[in-house]
């Protein structure tokens, strides 16, 4: 199954990860790690997680306040958003426009 990110999220992780870096030397990679973990979880299982509509899930991180918001079309996982899980809910919910 393919995995592609939308940019917004992907500038999500990045941002997330550099801040987390500048608290502590490596932590950045830490939360890059645990999210490429998470990643692989969800390309392996992609009905497993937290349904939030008929074809939006999340998968929360374990040791960071982050959530993975994934839309599954029929060969194709899109990742909407990487999202804080204390801060605007639902800020993301326009990017479901033009996703299959």
């Amino acid at each position: 199954m393919n995995l592609t990110w939308l940019p917004e999220a992907r500038i999500e992780v990045q941002e997330a990860v550099e801040w987390y870096e500048d608290q502590r030397a490596g932590l950045g990679e830490e939360l890059a790690g645990e999210l490429a973990h998470v990643v692989s979880l969800i390309e392996r299982f992609p009905d497993a997680w937290h349904p939030l509509t008929k074809r939006i899930r999340r998968q929360r991180l374990d040791r960071f306040p982050y959530n993975v918001v994934y839309a599954r079309a029929a060969q194709e996982i899109v990742v909407l958003v990487f999202s804080h899980q204390h801060r605007h809910p639902g800020y993301w919910r326009k990017r479901l426009k033009g996703i299959p």
